[in-house]
């Protein structure tokens, strides 16, 4: 079994996540990462930081309003870097 607590503090976030101490504590106060209050420090499950942090698979698409009936998933011949994006910068 690994030395890795299960539980994290803010610092153990910003550490493994790369972010500040600031913006894990603000993940926090958001509930951004789900947390539980013992003795007055806030912890935060190892798997739930790791489920957050995970990246989205590649292969998700937001179904059209049209074809509801369709999952979410795009076959790999469709390839989602051809997906009409709005452009950000006009």
């Amino acid at each position: 079994m690994t030395d890795a607590p299960k539980y994290l503090r803010a610092a153990d976030i910003a550490r493994l996540s790369g972010a500040s101490v600031r913006t894990a504590r603000r993940w926090i106060a958001d509930r951004i990462v789900p947390s539980v209050k013992v003795r007055g420090m806030r912890l935060v499950p190892r798997k739930a930081l790791e489920q957050v942090l995970s990246p989205a698979p590649l292969d998700w698409d937001e179904p059209d309003s049209k074809d509801s009936g369709k999952s979410g998933l795009v076959s790999n011949r469709e390839s989602t870097r051809t997906r009409n994006v709005p452009s950000l910068v006009e």
